[in-house]
């Protein structure tokens, strides 16, 4: 065995390559392979820089801009790599993104040259972030995957999705998990008046895999390449929780009414991002990951709660069956096995989106509920 430590095929953050699973399975296994990742020539690592760049660029959004920045109005000329652009500011009249050297800057324009004091907009206390612009096509069709398990409450979770169900205009997919002694037919009449599905899939109940078990059903169903179609993906959560329910269902309640009461807003984000869903959790990269199972995804975050949208083109470019871990925690991690969190946008974020901020709050401490972190 090698230093590999990606659980799955796909996009390689330590050697920034796609790996293939045969591309994979010699990383994890032959130490030649490895080592040419390793040291930068590698399969994959020696196409030209210009078109390793612009790969690289399409990974992430691109980072925010502020309000009150302008056009480029030159370059720095102080010696730095790259001669960094320099903005026109509304506040400081001259911006730049980041502080390469103290002091003031010399700005080359066609008609001058001169010194200039500038605003750093990574640190600026003014900063206010504008809406990036958009890099994905506009979302037209919009389609729910569900999973239901019947337990106390569970009508409630539902009625609490059919107040919006106006919004999805594609197809409406749930999956009903019973246990044997379940009356199935009962619980998919009440599905079917309350939610007017277009599909319902029954399936026995796994208490170890959960929701985990319906997930690649479910997906499946609607899942496409096509670049203007969207699916939230929602389950009834709350309805088992030992402990907090209360923090529990004002949680589950948080979710939709951001995701859904705020359809709109999640349909501009998902402009500019593969997913978007709320309390975005990062931890440090190489610590033992959160999940109770342990449970290590592709990438060190997770949208907590498994409430969340995603584009179809983007998750149909990377998904793989396998991608779906065996592991009750799987839909919650199936994100993270796809994208870095860059490619996720949290509607509703009680703490600072950074590994800096780990560990987070309890997302089931009703507590947290008492502020609005709409984002």
């Amino acid at each position: 065995m090698t230093g590999c430590d990606c659980p799955l095929a796909g996009y390689c953050e330590r050697h920034r390559v796609d790996k293939t699973p045969h591309l994979h399975r010699l990383c994890q296994t032959n130490q030649r392979y490895y080592a040419a990742w390793e040291e930068g020539r590698g399969i994959g690592q020696r196409m030209p820089k210009a078109e390793r760049e612009f790969r690289e660029s399409r990974r992430q959004p691109p980072p925010p801009v502020c309000v009150h920045r302008g056009e480029v109005v030159g370059k720095a000329s102080c010696g730095c790599a790259g001669s960094p652009d320099v903005y026109a500011c509304s506040v400081h009249t001259y911006a730049m993104e980041r502080k390469l050297k103290p002091g003031g800057v010399k700005v080359a324009t066609e008609a001058e040259k001169k010194y200039v004091d500038v605003g750093y907009c990574s640190d600026c206390e003014h900063f206010e972030q504008a809406t990036a612009p958009a890099i994905y096509s506009a979302i037209e069709t919009r389609n729910l995957i569900y999973h239901v398990y019947p337990a106390p409450g569970w009508l409630d979770a539902v009625r609490e999705i059919a107040e919006h169900r106006s919004i999805f205009n594609g197809r409406v997919v749930v999956a009903i998990a019973v246990d044997a002694e379940m009356h199935a037919d009962a619980t998919r009449d009440q599905v079917q008046a309350t939610l007017q599905p277009d599909q319902i899939i029954i399936a026995p109940n796994d208490p170890m895999l959960r929701e985990a078990a319906t997930f690649r059903s479910l997906l499946e169903s609607i899942l496409s390449d096509c670049p203007t179609e969207a699916t939230f993906y929602s389950h009834v959560k709350g309805i088992t929780t030992a402990g907090s329910t209360t923090g529990a269902m004002r949680w589950r309640r948080v979710m939709t009414d951001n995701l859904l009461g705020r359809s709109g807003d999640a349909m501009e984000h998902l402009q500019r991002f593969a997913f978007v869903g709320t309390h975005k959790m990062i931890w440090p990269a190489g610590q033992a990951s959160p999940f109770p199972t342990r449970l290590t995804p592709a990438y060190p975050w997770m949208h907590a709660g498994t409430f969340w949208w995603f584009r179809h083109n983007r998750v149909a470019a990377k998904y793989r069956p396998e991608t779906i871990a065996a592991d009750r925690y799987g839909v919650e991690a199936f994100p993270a096995q796809l994208f870095p969190h860059g490619m996720a946008y949290s509607m509703w974020q009680p703490w600072e989106e950074s590994e800096a901020a780990w560990p987070q709050s309890n997302p089931y401490d009703p507590a947290l509920y008492a502020t609005n972190f709409s984002r």
